[in-house]
């Protein structure tokens, strides 16, 4: 078969259509001249990755029946099939890509993201992350793994099931700048996805980035009023006279941005920022005078006094007294 000044063939274009039929003929009569179940055009992307690309789940089925087809095979991104699915959010294709061992579920392109990292849908996470050979804890080119990216997108589903998952390395940073995925729900202000963190004992609340903060003086910086009561409230928010790499501790620095004269971006959200840290830092005096009270009340507040949040914080401190006491022992 000979292709168009494109480098394409009919079977190519019937594949990047979706016909079905079509491509089913043509594969039964393969013995033509020239017939390349793998042919590629100006950018390197084949038949199958064209299906997947388009979302044509029953031609896909079709294609990786055939021993011939290379299932892995990239375009000139080293972009996989699989990856292209995943993108572009084709859940019927990566269920179909996922049950044949063949293909590589791991795969980094040349922007060093994994199918895993390219996914954009929830329905094809949740896909990915249920299959066993997927490597959850797998870094970007710029470190970051899914748990951080998801934060920062606020994906809260997503969040909650790696939260769940023993496998994946909760507190994981990332080199640059040393941030969990703890930082960067903090820093975007996510209640319901700081929510998630909280309830869960594996994450590090006092986990320092590259300026010695922690996701609750980032919480605070940033002027992001309800995440910090609801750190307040759960009682894990660290040592409040603990100072970063330049000497200041979290007043310290709250104080900063309130007083901070450069706005940068919206004007009308930088001052309600720099007012948010000002109401900060009264309530984290308040609070470093008189903690149980301030707790109590912000409790009350926020409706979680005797929920399962007071539970989980209740069961958090009892722990760590057990853990003190076992230690005596000895």
């Amino acid at each position: 078969m000979k292709g168009d000044d494109s480098r394409t063939t009919p079977f190519w274009i019937a594949c990047k259509n979706g016909h079905s039929e079509i491509v089913k003929y043509l594969l039964s009569v393969k013995s033509v001249k020239g017939f390349d179940v793998n042919h590629q055009n100006g950018f390197e992307e084949t038949p199958l990755f064209m299906a997947c690309r388009g979302g044509h789940h029953e031609v896909v089925k079709l294609l990786i029946s055939n021993i011939d087809v290379k299932v892995n095979e990239p375009d000139v991104n080293e972009t996989t099939p699989l990856g292209k699915a995943c993108r572009k959010g084709h859940a019927d294709v990566v269920k179909v890509l996922l049950d044949d061992k063949r293909v590589d579920v791991n795969r980094m392109n040349i922007f060093g993201e994994s199918p895993l990292h390219a996914a954009r849908t929830e329905e094809v996470m949740e896909l990915l992350l249920n299959n066993r050979r997927i490597e959850r804890n797998k870094e970007t080119m710029e470190g970051e793994t899914l748990l951080y990216l998801a934060s920062g997108r606020g994906s809260s589903k997503i969040v909650k099931l790696l939260l769940n998952d023993p496998r994946v390395d909760v507190n994981q940073a990332i080199e640059t700048y040393e941030e969990s995925p703890f930082h960067v729900a903090c820093k975007q202000g996510n209640i319901q996805i700081v929510k998630l963190f909280l309830q869960e004992k594996r994450v590090k609340t006092d986990q320092v980035d590259f300026k010695g903060r922690t996701p609750f003086c980032i919480a605070c910086e940033k002027g992001h009023m309800e995440v910090v009561k609801y750190i307040l409230a759960s009682g894990r928010e660290g040592n409040l006279n603990a100072k970063d790499k330049n000497g200041k501790t979290v007043i310290d620095v709250t104080r900063e941005s309130e007083n901070e004269e450069r706005i940068f971006g919206n004007e009308e959200i930088a001052q309600q920022r720099k007012k948010n840290c000002g109401m900060i830092v009264k309530l984290l005096e308040s609070f470093k005078d008189d903690p149980s009270e301030i707790r109590k009340q912000l409790r009350v507040e926020l409706g979680l006094a005797g929920n399962f949040f007071f539970v989980f914080f209740f069961f958090f401190k009892k722990k760590k007294k057990t853990k003190i006491k076992n230690k005596k022992r000895f």
